[in-house]
């Protein structure tokens, strides 16, 4: 008989979030001839694994000199608490200098830290106001095209810059964060299929926030996710409306190739529409979002969002 156990990272004796061991509730027997198999895995947020000769090195300039310089980091998997205090200390240990060089301080001059609630990473130099992280665009120009680099990770998020000072030193400097999600600030609210009347619904790239923080946010997702190199991930959301209502249906698919989910979608809304013969239907539409896993875990998502809304 097939038994299920839920593992979760949050549960363990010990280790880390992505390197631990748990204890369970009762003891399992198991014999020679058991079969194990992982039938679902979820990653609530994936950090970039570092990867030497891959994505290891993190380019910027510093002050008025145009010579961009680089730090190599250091390989492993890391969560996102880790991967800050990782940047730190090998910034710190490349260029210490700073308002008080003879301080052993880490973050004398560098900040860099992870916030959990928001899944963003802040790269900030607390007294230099020039300081500049180079994406691969920026830097092709003068970076040798085999060299890796790590903002080829970072960029691919929302990205916002801000001045940060440090108590008791005059003017200040450049903080970096890179936003991993941006709908990490709402509670989702999965909703069924169902489109409301007179409803309009448009697609586009999801905004880099939606409501205030902590506000429901209600929606129709699709995702999928793969940490096979080589893999693909895709998943999509179609939809069909009433000529006369503006009411509706949402399908939902996800799969290895864009063929395989559309043809899913295709079926999906076929099938809705042929138990419903008595309204008049716009052509169906569909949305689709896809990638392919090259050295990280990636996840394609697929999004209908309705409305965020405050608690009350």
């Amino acid at each position: 008989m097939a038994r299920q156990l839920f593992i979760d990272s949050r549960d363990r004796v010990t280790g880390t979030t992505t390197n631990f061991t748990i204890q369970l509730n009762q003891t399992l027997v198991t014999t020679a001839a058991t079969q194990y198999r992982v039938d679902n895995m979820r990653v609530p947020m994936v950090i970039p694994r570092i990867q030497a000769g891959v994505n290891d090195t993190l380019w910027f300039t510093l002050g008025d000199d145009p010579t961009p310089t680089f730090v190599v980091l250091t390989e492993g998997t890391y969560s996102g608490t880790d991967m800050a205090a990782m940047i730190n200390q090998v910034l710190h240990d490349k260029h210490p200098e700073g308002p008080n060089p003879e301080s052993t301080d880490v973050q004398s001059v560098w900040k860099v830290s992870y916030n959990n609630h928001t899944a963003s990473l802040t790269i900030g130099n607390l007294v230099d106001s020039k300081f500049h992280i180079f994406n691969d665009a920026d830097a092709k120009t003068w970076r040798p095209a085999t060299l890796p680099t790590f903002a080829s990770d970072l960029f691919q998020n929302t990205v916002t810059t801000a001045k940060t000072t440090q108590p008791g030193v005059l003017g200040g400097g450049i903080a970096w964060t890179f936003s991993y999600c941006s709908m990490v600030a709402n509670d989702l609210i999965y909703l069924s299929s169902v489109i409301p009347p007179e409803s309009r619904v448009r697609s586009e790239p999801v905004p880099a926030n939606i409501g205030a923080w902590g506000d429901r946010l209600y929606c129709v997702m699709a995702q999928q996710r793969t940490s096979i190199i080589g893999h693909e991930a895709w998943a999509g959301i179609a939809w069909v409306q009433e000529l006369s209502t503006g009411r509706g249906l949402f399908a939902e698919a996800m799969g290895a190739s864009k063929p395989e989910v559309e043809l899913q979608l295709e079926r999906t809304l076929e099938d809705m529409v042929a138990r419903r013969p008595d309204r008049m239907w716009e052509e169906p539409k569909i949305a689709v979002a896809g990638t392919t896993c090259s050295r990280s875990p990636v996840c394609a998502l697929a999004v209908a969002t309705y409305s965020a809304e405050g608690w009350s």
